[in-house]
């Protein structure tokens, strides 16, 4: 079993939002990703965990913490352990 750790980083604008040099450039990225509806620009970081068991795909996903990615690994291993 391969358990896969991955950091997105978010920007969230509101509607109308003009995208700016650095939004272009930054949404190249694999890591990044921007959507609209909120009611001013805000930052957020998503972290999580997948694995597949049996066909299955499994995940746990986190915003914004200070927990670290062997934490996040722990929290996997408790959740497959279950299984």
């Amino acid at each position: 079993m391969i358990l896969s750790y991955y950091l997105t980083h978010y920007k969230s604008v509101p509607e109308g939002y003009e995208l700016t040099e650095e939004d272009k450039i930054n949404l190249e990225r694999d890591d990044y990703e921007m959507s609209t509806g909120s009611d001013e620009i805000e930052y957020y970081d998503v972290y999580s965990v997948h694995w597949d068991i049996k066909d299955l795909q499994y995940g746990l996903l986190v915003f914004d913490t200070e927990m670290t990615s062997e934490e996040l690994f722990e929290m996997a291993q408790e959740v497959i352990d279950v299984e």
